[in-house]
């Protein structure tokens, strides 16, 4: 049962409304290290990588209502350190990087209406030490996915994408491989339709968008490039509704204070704009890191983003990046946004309300 005590996130605008009760972990969960809201808002998930666990809930208003048993088991090492949905959460991809000395595994699973049931066969990195499923995302439908492997006994990242069918999960061309240095698969995104995939670099600085075409992966536009440092790729997402917008979190920008940019395809010009003259925004401290997590609408006009001490959203107006509130927190925070902007959890897997290491979570919404 969780401790007595008051929420360990305060809200500092009126208008982010705490939705439900707060979902706490036991001693070394990490619970909330991932989270992840449905496009649809309704179905949330908790990540607990320290005890090899994904819950997933339905947000009401008077409480959080558990979707199901919880997913995994504790022989999976850090199961629950990636978590992804499809946009109605009838389908989730989890990973665990450190499976099988770190060879790494993404499971998939769908839900049948009564429980969450494994949909085709795990995938596995090809060897230890490849750091398979470090960051993983998913198509609107489910039915595609795209893995970052950052690390491969220390030569080129690279990431993979795959498609279900009636035989079970195929890779999809071939895969994407960075620089020898540049951490490539650090972070990853695939669009709704799963046609596009971006993929970051924060030791390289830099970030790369591929489209399926021809039946082939081709790099679309030129490689978008960040500070030198900046770890510019650290974080990405990838939104379609309205033509591709791609943001980029670079939380060591200007020397630790970390910034988020955004990005839009211009299809008659073949290149990427940056959205706005500048970052969305910037952090204030050399210690802020803002931009370690971010988490954007289905349309790219709300962007959630976290940093030292809050959580802050922005939002896009036609012309230029304006706050939309924030909410007070500490540490390390995961954040995942719903399809309209207007739904935030927030994770905090170093809460100290029963242990360092025990985790909480909170959603938000904007009224």
């Amino acid at each position: 049962m969780a401790p007595n005590i008051t929420t360990p996130l305060s809200v500092t605008t009126k208008s982010w409304v705490s939705v439900g009760n707060s979902i706490y972990g036991g001693t070394e969960d990490n619970s909330g290290f991932a989270v992840c809201l449905s496009n649809d808002g309704e179905t949330a998930f908790v990540g607990q990588p320290g005890s090899g666990l994904v819950r997933s809930f339905t947000p009401d208003v008077e409480a959080l209502i558990p979707k199901g048993l919880a997913i995994g088991n504790a022989y999976d090492p850090w199961f629950g350190s990636s978590v992804v949905s499809s946009h109605d959460g009838s389908v989730v991809a989890i990973s665990s990087y450190k499976y099988d000395n770190y060879r790494g595994l993404v499971r998939v699973f769908i839900w049948d209406g009564i429980k969450w049931i494994k949909l085709g066969d795990d995938l596995l990195g090809d060897e230890d030490g490849q750091w398979f499923g470090w960051d993983v995302d998913i198509s609107g439908d489910g039915k595609s996915i795209i893995v970052g492997v950052y690390l491969e006994n220390s030569s080129p990242g690279y990431a993979s994408v795959f498609d279900i069918d009636s035989s079970g999960w195929k890779k999809r061309g071939k895969d994407l491989v960075g620089d020898d240095v540049g951490d490539f698969g650090f972070s990853v995104a695939i669009s709704a339709n799963g046609n596009a995939v971006a993929i970051g670099a924060p030791k390289g600085s830099y970030a790369e968008v591929y489209e399926w075409t021809s039946n082939t992966w081709s790099i679309l536009g030129d490689r978008i490039n960040g500070s030198t440092g900046a770890n510019f790729g650290n974080r990405i997402t990838l939104s379609c509704k309205s033509g591709l917008v791609l943001a980029i979190g670079a939380n060591h920008e200007n020397n630790g204070e970390g910034a988020v940019f955004v990005y839009e395809w211009k299809a008659i010009a073949s290149e990427w704009q940056l959205r706005g003259n500048d970052a969305a925004v910037y952090g204030k401290n050399t210690i802020d890191f803002l931009g370690g997590r971010i988490s954007s609408s289905e349309d790219g006009n709300v962007i959630a983003y976290n940093s030292r001490d809050k959580v802050g959203v922005l939002v896009w107006d036609g012309l230029v990046w304006g706050e939309q509130g924030r909410i007070t927190t500490e540490g390390l925070t995961s954040v995942s946004l719903s399809g309209d902007g207007s739904i935030l959890v927030v994770g905090r897997p170093h809460d100290e309300t029963i242990d360092f290491r025990a985790g909480v979570t909170n959603i938000f919404k904007w009224q």
